[in-house]
């Protein structure tokens, strides 16, 4: 069975940006560590393009990541694509830049991918739209949530805009600084 676990991090009011184009500075260095532990161990990185776009490139280094988009004839892609040849499994569009796959398709899909690579694990980083869609096809097994010492008020959901109805199990907690907390959930089955 793959396991999927969502690494964030969020304001106490649950935002993971204050807006699309937050550089996301207000991360504490005690996040950023745990992070590239986690990614590393886990080998595999989900994130979707806007995640990609903010997030500094060393974030990825060493990592498989997959990067979903909507279209790779997107202009935006498209230059950094340059003359990569777009290759396509089982309904799956993707393209392999370095260590970055930019695939289009769907949670299940992508899943079935990474499975056909021999990936059994693999770690979504989101931003909130590719986190409540894996959420809703059922494929999340686990959530690594620190919590910052922030509120915004405003800004990018962790889990996106539309209803979700998961429960959860409470696995551990984890004091990471003087004044975070990384909370680690089980997804439990409906």
């Amino acid at each position: 069975m793959f396991y999927l676990t969502i690494k964030m991090m969020q304001s106490l009011d649950g935002f993971i940006a204050q807006t699309q184009n937050d550089d996301l500075s207000w991360g504490s260095s005690a996040d950023k560590q745990l992070y590239k532990k986690v990614s590393t161990e886990y080998g595999t990185v989900i994130v979707g393009k806007n995640t990609y776009l903010q997030m500094p490139k060393i974030a990825f280094k060493n990592r498989n990541t997959l990067v979903i988009v909507r279209n790779l004839e997107d202009k935006w892609i498209k230059d950094i694509l340059k003359n990569n040849t777009i290759c396509e499994f089982e309904n799956i569009k993707y393209c392999i830049v370095s260590n970055i796959t930019f695939i289009e398709s769907k949670p299940m899909l992508i899943v079935k991918y990474l499975e056909s690579l021999g990936k059994d694990k693999a770690m979504l980083v989101g931003g909130g739209i590719i986190n409540n869609l894996f959420l809703q096809a059922g494929l999340v097994s686990e959530l690594q949530i620190t919590m910052a010492p922030k509120i915004f008020g405003t800004g990018i959901a962790i889990f996106g805009y539309q209803n979700l109805n998961l429960n959860l199990e409470l696995k551990s907690f984890n004091k990471i600084s003087d004044n975070e907390l990384v909370l680690y959930y089980r997804v439990l089955t409906n």
